[in-house]
């Protein structure tokens, strides 16, 4: 995975705490910087050159300078700080990997020593060493994942796509069997049921929050023919996405939110 170049000069600009109201979407833009997020709470829904990401609580990500953002779809409240910075990107060793987690209780003080000197106008060198501070702690203490993490980290960034038990199995290097009993044993369902229920509760996000058609947002999220979304979400639902949408926001999808 690529990630921030440690032998490579790091430059800080600047760092503050960041709050979404509910429904609200990342912005959209070309960022000239390099931006760390440490998302504490919530969940942080984005693009990054047409790549979906859903950055959770104990996840951080590093969004790379010039590339393009967006906000596809809502994000659910997150709370987090950003840092803009620059770095050189490299994907050998040593770096700091693009996405990874880390432990909010262990971070969070470090993390509002950071805001407070940014935002109480403390010399720049010593917002620096804050935030190189917290860089080497998350290189350090970085916590790898289990194959049951990982999958699930799969499935949440590429759940737009077809994805099946044998490319998991290829991807992963494991049996199907055992891939299913580890992921099992985590999160209590099949990789493949908890792949439908992500999908159903991105589509259920949709239906509430945007004005596109039921079929589109059947597609966006992974559905490759309406007939089998509609069938999932009614099992799911106990409704059609229709009356789910006209229930839950009070339109039928012409109206403009």
């Amino acid at each position: 995975m690529e990630g921030i170049d440690l032998n490579s000069e790091i430059s800080y600009k600047y760092a503050s705490f960041r709050f979404f109201d509910p429904g609200e979407h990342h912005i959209t833009r070309f960022c000239e910087d390099d931006v760390l997020l440490l998302v504490y709470k919530g969940v942080l829904n984005f693009s990054e050159d047409g790549v979906g990401y859903s950055v959770r609580s104990g996840e951080y990500h590093i969004q790379k300078s010039k590339s393009f953002q967006k906000g596809d779809i809502p994000s659910e409240s997150p709370e987090y700080l950003y840092v803009h910075f620059s770095a050189v990107w490299s994907v050998t060793e040593p770096k700091l990997p693009k996405t990874g987690r880390f432990d909010p209780d262990f971070f969070l003080p470090k993390m509002r020593l950071l805001h407070e000197s940014a935002n109480s106008g403390q010399p720049l060198i010593n917002q620096t060493a804050l935030f190189l501070d917290i860089l080497c702690q998350l290189r350090s203490r970085e916590k790898k994942l289990t194959l049951a993490e990982s999958v699930a980290e799969y499935l949440s960034q590429n759940f737009p796509s077809h994805i099946s038990l044998t490319q998991l199995s290829e991807k992963y290097h494991f049996s199907k069997s055992h891939i299913i009993n580890a992921f099992r044993r985590a999160y209590g369902v099949t990789p493949m049921e908890y792949l439908n229920r992500f999908r159903l509760r991105r589509a259920r996000l949709m239906l509430e929050l945007t004005t596109d058609t039921a079929e589109s947002i059947g597609l966006q999220c992974g559905f490759g023919d309406y007939s089998l979304f509609y069938k999932a979400f009614r099992a799911e639902t106990g409704v059609s996405p229709a009356a789910w949408r006209k229930n839950r926001s009070g339109f039928d999808g012409s109206a403009q939110l």
